[in-house]
C-alpha cells in the first residue's frame, strides 16, 4: 500500500511539472515539444496506474 501511495505521490509531482512543460510547449511549438509532452504524459498515467494497482491489489 505504501508503494501505491509513493507511486501517486511521484506521478502527481510529474503532473506538476506537465503544467510547466505545457506552457513551455505553447510558446515553443516545436516537434520535439511535442513527443517530450507525449513521453511525460504516458509516465504520469503509467505512474497513476501502477499506484491504483499496488493499493487494490495489497
Amino acid at each position: 500500500m505504501f508503494k501505491g501511495i509513493g507511486f501517486l505521490l511521484i506521478a502527481i509531482g510529474y503532473a506538476g511539472n506537465y503544467k510547466k512543460y505545457l506552457n513551455n510547449y505553447k510558446s515553443h511549438k516545436s516537434k520535439e515539444n511535442l513527443l517530450e509532452l507525449i513521453g511525460i504524459s504516458l509516465i504520469i498515467v503509467g505512474t497513476f496506474v501502477l499506484g491504483i494497482c499496488y493499493i487494490f491489489g495489497e
